[in-house]
């Protein structure tokens, strides 16, 4: 009687020794499987080779869908964290009013913050965010196809503003941020 209690204690051992392995081997599936990082899905940034990419920068007031705010801007993305620069125009006396499309009348000028992303199943949450975009911190974004040409746009939800006026108060309504690369 003794050994049959053993041995039943084994089995039952070892069905919960696999029950945790198999546990732990999904669990380890899930990480691996949000291990992509932003920029691999973004792949206008690769072709930059480093350099920055223009991006157009919507801040819509949710609700109504009423644009609050459009500009023109730049970023460079290394793995999960986003860069994003100043945009000034090269010859501010029209030298490149003809010359081909967005964004080559502009240039990155001084960087204005960044952006750290984490992957959350196909979501993304910025866990860290500095500099004048640091009011993101902690919103919740998804990377989205823009056009059939390539075009991707990064769209962030978060339930305030910008900072106003160039202080530390943010401004209270809720709102969804569009960074959009159109593709050319």
């Amino acid at each position: 009687m003794r050994h049959l209690r053993s041995a039943a204690d084994n089995r039952f051992a070892k069905i919960v020794f696999s029950l945790c392995l198999e546990a732990a081997l999904i669990g380890c599936h899930g990480a691996f499987a949000n291990s992509r990082k932003l920029s691999e899905d973004w792949e206008q940034f690769t072709l930059m080779k480093g350099e920055p990419l223009g991006l157009r920068y919507k801040w819509i007031r949710d609700g109504d869908d009423r644009a609050m705010h459009e500009s023109n801007l730049f970023a460079t993305l290394n793995g999960n964290e986003m860069f994003f620069y100043y945009a000034q125009e090269i010859d501010p006396f029209g030298g490149f009013s003809r010359c081909g499309g967005f964004p080559c009348w502009l240039q990155a000028g001084p960087k204005l913050g960044s952006l750290v992303f984490e992957k959350i199943g196909s979501q993304l949450r910025v866990g860290k965010a500095t500099g004048k975009i640091s009011f993101l911190k902690g919103a919740k974004c998804r990377l989205l196809k823009y056009n059939d040409i390539g075009g991707m746009q990064l769209t962030c939800r978060k339930q305030n503003g910008p900072y106003l006026q160039g202080g530390d108060k943010v401004i209270d309504v809720n709102s969804t941020y569009h960074f959009i690369d159109d593709g050319t």
